[in-house]
Parts: C-alpha cells; structure tokens; sequence
C-alpha cells in the first residue's frame, strides 16, 4: 500500500499529528506500507483544476500511485472539493484534525484568515466552514481528543489518536530546575496564561523564574 502524507506545516501540527508518525511507519521496514512524507512546499503537492466557468473543480493532479492520502485541516476549498474526485478514482483520504476550527479566539489572526463570509465574498478560498465539508467528504477522519471526536463526526468513521511524544523523549536525563519554561506565542493563544491564574506571581515570590520560549 502506497500512503502519502501531506502536513499541513513544519512546526508543531505537522510533526505531533503526521511527520513522526509517518517516520515511525517508516522504521518499521513493513513492505506491504510504503510511506513517504510530502512536504509543504513540495512539487508532490496535490492540485485541483478548477472549471472557470462553474468555478467548481473538475480533476485533481495527485500522485498516481496513491492508495491512500492523509491531509491535515484541509481549510483549501478547491482541494475540499476534490476530495470526492479522489476517492472515486479509489484513493482512500484520510483527513487530520487536532482543533476546533469552529472555534477560534476573535484575536487569533487565524480567525479572520478562516472566516466564512471572506469565503463567500471571493476574498478567500479557505475557511473552517470548509474544513468541515472536508471531513465529510473523507473516508476516514482522525482526530486527536474525543470532544473533536464527537464535533467533526459525521456519516463517515472518525477515530480518536491522542496526542503522544517520542519515546526517547521520556530518556532525557531530568534536570531540576527553579525555572518555569511555557513554549507558546500570545500572538495567536492569547488567553493561554489566562488558566495559569496568579500562580507564576506567586511562584515567583518564591524563588521561581518564568521564562517564555
């Protein structure tokens, strides 16, 4: 079986949900699995052909020897849209969700970006309305908590793959430390310390230091 694996980045969505997984797939030497990682910036990409008089897509130029295709928060419509064309040519899609893109905090610059009225005023062709139509159209849908489990679950089969990190993670020497480290961005999860409360102010008082990475 021939699987292609499309991220969706290079940070952490891509590596978490697809990249590691897709390598552990490939260390395991399986000759009936044949894995390979397309990046996003590669020329593997998936492109759908869309019919300027219907704006509709009518084909998909994919690799032809795909049996199956994981693709993450597919957000594209025209790519939405072809979809359903690759799965009657017999290719099993595969769509990875680790967020409820419904959901989105107004500050989140990602929020205008994937706003369905900028999908529908032409300004755009992504949207999270669209991402959902995705998860639709797919044979199989992953996702990586069971409330996204029930918020994208529809007439196709959506299973729950938990979040996980490298074994060998769990082989670093500890080190213990009075530093507090949060690697985060308030750019885009701007109420994230908001949960932590005054607990680092107090821990501070105490002797810790906070440091943002």
């Amino acid at each position: 079986m021939k699987i292609y694996v499309y991220p969706a980045d290079y940070y952490g969505c891509g590596h978490y949900r697809l990249i590691w997984p897709a390598l552990v797939a490939q260390s395991l030497n399986d000759p009936t699995i044949d894995v390979e990682i397309v990046p996003p910036d590669s020329i593997k990409g998936m492109f759908a052909h869309v019919d300027k008089s219907t704006g509709r897509v009518h084909d998909v130029t994919y690799p032809r020897d795909a049996d199956a295709i994981i693709i993450q928060r597919p957000s594209h419509l025209p790519l939405v849209q072809g979809i359903p064309i690759l799965r009657e040519k017999g290719v099993a899609v595969i769509v990875d969700i680790d967020d409820d893109l419904t959901a989105i905090h107004p500050s989140n610059p990602a929020w205008a970006a994937l706003h369905p009225t900028l999908q529908k005023r032409g300004l755009t062709t992504q949207s999270w309305q669209a991402v959902t139509e995705g998860c639709r159209a797919a044979t199989l849908v992953t996702v990586s908590t069971p409330a996204l489990q029930r918020k994208y679950r529809g007439s196709i089969d959506t299973v729950v793959l938990e979040n996980c990190v490298p074994e060998s993670y769990l082989e670093v020497p500890r080190k213990d430390s009075k530093t507090i480290g949060w690697a985060g961005s308030l750019h885009s999860h701007p109420q994230d310390l908001d949960v932590l409360g005054p607990s680092i102010r107090i821990l501070g008082e105490r002797g810790a230091d906070f440091m943002i990475v």
